[in-house]
């Protein structure tokens, strides 16, 4: 796919096609039948995807130059180019199935932009802490939760309420929130803080619960079916998973993985999670 290292995958189960960004410049796509590469392009310094599949459409930020000139490349679900559009600092997108909107956290203007999937253009920007990064949906109450990187003590989390696009509450934050994940089986969102992870609640967005964890959590995923949250932590020497118990907000089960245990995905068929490990370069698989 381009001979560099690949930066985001997304998967469209309505084509059974991957959609993905290589480092060189190349946006490709691979068929699952036939796991080879069917279509290509040249995308200068791609990031992160995200999937519409209402549209059938994937969203792409990309970067043309520097000094924060990004862009939002749009993509039918077949691989082909539609339309890019000017997004400064665009970073990270993130699709909303209930609105059909996809919301892109733009670093450096502090702001999350609103894009709408049937007429791919820009309708909104939503003003929120310092240098949004991730972002995470809370599926039971139409909210999202910006995670702020900031500088000088300016690390937050924002929480904006989806049918209004405001922000309705700032948590501060003592470290760089790297990883989240909101259950909705508990209705709380789970995020890193020093040394910690912290579990605020869905519908009141207050911290309810501290949880130590002894290192950056860098990685996090959950499992609907299921009340157990894992949370990828950094620890020289000790990179572990850290597996929580959501209801109670413990910590019932620390795994050792491989080194920087960057990426978490739980597979819904076989119940099996996928920890990947990006400074030694494996695998690891636990059993949910």
């Amino acid at each position: 796919v381009g001979g560099a290292w690949v930066y985001s995958l997304v998967y469209s189960s309505e084509t059974e096609l991957v959609h993905g960004a290589s480092n060189n410049g190349i946006f490709f796509t691979i068929s699952c039948e036939r796991n080879e590469c069917i279509s290509a392009f040249h995308l200068p310094q791609p990031f992160h995807l995200a999937y519409d599949s209402i549209d059938n459409k994937v969203y792409c930020t990309f970067s043309v130059g520097h000094g924060g000139e990004e862009s939002l490349a749009v993509v039918d679900g077949w691989g082909h180019r539609l339309k890019a559009m000017p997004l400064e600092w665009a970073t990270i997108p993130l699709w909303d199935p209930v609105s059909n909107r996809v919301y892109v956290s733009c670093g450096d203007r502090n702001r999350v932009a609103v894009i709408d999937c049937v007429t791919d253009s820009v309708i909104d920007y939503i003003r929120v802490g310092r240098w949004p990064i991730g972002m995470d949906l809370n599926t039971r109450h139409h909210k999202l939760y910006v995670r702020n990187w900031g500088d000088w003590q300016g690390e937050s989390v924002s929480i904006v309420d989806l049918e209004t696009n405001e922000v309705i509450r700032t948590i501060r934050l003592d470290e760089v929130p790297e990883a989240g994940w909101y259950s909705s089986v508990v209705d709380k969102y789970y995020c890193h803080d020093s040394g910690e992870v912290v579990a605020i609640d869905g519908d009141g967005d207050s911290i309810v619960g501290r949880i130590p964890v002894l290192g950056c959590v860098v990685s996090a995923v959950g499992n609907n079916a299921s009340n157990l949250v894992m949370f990828g932590v950094d620890v020289p020497g000790l990179d572990s998973v850290f597996v929580v118990d959501a209801v109670s907000d413990s910590v019932v089960s620390v795994l050792a993985v491989g080194r920087g245990p960057s990426s978490l995905a739980w597979s819904q068929a076989t119940n099996l999670v996928y920890c990947a490990n990006a400074t030694s370069g494996n695998v690891s698989v636990i059993a949910g």
